[in-house]
């Protein structure tokens, strides 16, 4: 990503799960410490989960994007 002075995070997990999917949209400063706990309460109670991740990194005068889409699911742990 390079050396930036300051970056904005936008975050966005889709959550498949059994028969519906769950939409969680997080935009928050990149040091934000409660990230985690925040995307942890919007995934609930759910057994497996896939996940679409995109990163929007804006800093100064352009954005840079990063998208990630897991290939299969991953177990969660409670």
């Amino acid at each position: 990503m390079g050396l930036v002075n300051w970056m904005y995070l936008h975050l966005r997990v889709d959550v498949h799960s059994g028969t519906r999917t769950q939409y969680c949209s997080l935009q928050m400063p990149w040091l934000a410490v409660e990230s985690r706990t925040r995307v942890s309460s919007c995934l609930g109670l759910v057994s497996w989960v896939y996940l679409h991740l995109r990163v929007d990194v804006h800093s100064g005068i352009r954005t840079q994007y990063r998208s990630l889409q897991t290939p299969s699911h991953y177990l969660l742990s409670y």
